[in-house]
């Protein structure tokens, strides 16, 4: 058996791979490192089938599966899992074992069930007393420049014209602190404030330059399930959705459940992922980090704001 191995993926829909192997590895185990998507929803132990790939050119070995007839085997198709390579390969990866990676689909809020059924959700809740308010608001504030006169403190300055302004008391979020000194001289002591209302007083979550209290207030909600994440940009003031989308989650290639999950997270490479790794948390990292990139497009916003949004 060679030492050196080199893997070279050809992937239906999508670019080709070269990747270096390591003897005794599985094609699985090799792909899961590249990251190319190859589904194991049985997390690699050779039961469910799901991880068929064609070897092209080379010599494997590994056993036989039941999931592949001697029609399949004799043109190459075989299991990623149960496939070690004995030399250099050429593998054909077909779209269908990656199918966690489907295509990010776009909401249309403007027509059809799921506008239908937001709808109606929202007038039962009002029904049962729940006015749509978020306790988040913007605030506009113009403050004096400190002067000899008046050398207070930036933080204190802030403060004391924000309870004037809200007729409450209220603190400074460290995130907006740090942005405060920065900002408030760039702005020409102009500011808007996105704050929280809560009990005992009122906390300033960010800062924005001024004139900007009638944009919205843009929140993002995060729903990671076995399959599929899903998020929803929101918007704080008035409760609508602004834009939302949904993908596979990348972790159904260590497992379609959560026990098979919990398994692979126990093996080495699993929790927390070494630099260079592939593992559960980098699967779900990766879906995660893809997904707010989608929604240009379907949401325009003033990108003067964007430098003040958190991210």
């Amino acid at each position: 058996m060679e030492t050196n191995l080199k893997i070279n993926f050809t992937i239906e829909d999508g670019e080709p791979i070269s990747v270096p192997a390591i003897p005794g590895e599985t094609l699985l185990e090799t792909a899961r490192k590249a990251g190319v998507a190859i589904d194991a929803p049985c997390s690699g132990n050779g039961s469910c089938g799901k991880c068929r790939v064609r070897i092209l050119s080379g010599e494997a070995g590994g056993e036989v599966s039941r999931h592949i007839s001697p029609a399949d085997h004799e043109p190459g198709w075989r299991l990623a899992c149960a496939v070690k390579p004995l030399g250099d390969l050429g593998v054909f990866v077909p779209s269908s074992a990656g199918a966690f990676r489907n295509r990010i689909k776009v909401s249309n809020l403007g027509e059809g069930r799921e506008k239908a059924l937001f709808d109606e959700t929202r007038e039962a809740m009002k029904a049962l007393g729940y006015a749509g308010d978020s306790g988040i608001e913007a605030v506009s504030l113009d403050l004096e420049k400190p002067s000899l006169d008046d050398p207070m403190a930036d933080r204190e300055r802030f403060l004391a014209d924000l309870e004037k302004a809200t007729g409450r008391a209220g603190d400074i979020s460290l995130f907006a602190l740090r942005k405060l000194p920065r900002l408030l001289r760039e702005a020409d002591f102009s500011l808007t404030c996105v704050i929280r209302r809560e009990d005992p007083g009122d906390m300033v979550l960010d800062i924005l330059p001024g004139g900007v209290e009638d944009a919205p207030l843009p929140a993002l909600a995060i729903d990671i399930g076995t399959t599929t994440v899903a998020m929803a940009l929101t918007d704080l003031k008035t409760g609508d959705i602004l834009a939302s989308l949904s993908a596979g989650n990348a972790q159904i290639r260590f497992g379609a459940d959560v026990i098979n999950r919990i398994i692979e997270s126990t093996r080495p490479g699993g929790l927390p992922y070494p630099p260079g790794g592939a593992d559960l948390q980098r699967g779900g990292d990766k879906t995660r980090g893809n997904l707010p990139r989608r929604p240009r497009g379907q949401y325009h916003y003033d990108p003067s704001l964007r430098r003040g949004l958190r991210g």
